[in-house]
């Protein structure tokens, strides 16, 4: 169903919420929801959501998904939405990869996430 909708409703994938949230940053803060990296993917996948991906809006796609500490669908959003990981890193004051604000304060993909963000940093 999903999958029939986000071609119909194009203008909506850019629409934000009254907390700034697209559609794609509410599916991935409900990311253990059953589901959800398919809706994700569907969107993702969508010639549109390529047009109209705004990096500069105030909660980014990729931020959100490493604040939630999830691995997989950072790996989306940068292998098929072709998210730059440096939305999500910055440098430390040794000059080191680091997460921006430290997104992810804990857990046990924290080192996984800045792994993974930073060899693609490195790659593009």
């Amino acid at each position: 169903m999903f999958r029939l909708l986000v071609p119909r409703f194009l203008d909506g994938l850019s629409q934000t919420d009254h907390h700034g949230d697209t559609a794609l940053v509410r599916i991935i803060m409900c990311s253990p929801v059953s589901g959800v990296h398919e809706s994700a993917r569907i969107m993702l996948e969508s010639d549109s959501f390529r047009d109209r991906h705004d990096k500069d809006r105030p909660k980014n796609p990729l931020r959100a998904a490493v604040q939630v500490g999830n691995l997989d669908m950072c790996r989306a959003l940068i292998n098929i939405g072709n998210m730059n990981p440096f939305d999500a890193l910055s440098r430390d004051s040794e000059g080191r990869l680091a997460l921006k604000d430290e997104l992810l304060q804990s857990g046990e993909n924290k080192e996984q996430i800045l792994n993974f963000l930073s060899t693609h940093a490195m790659t593009n």
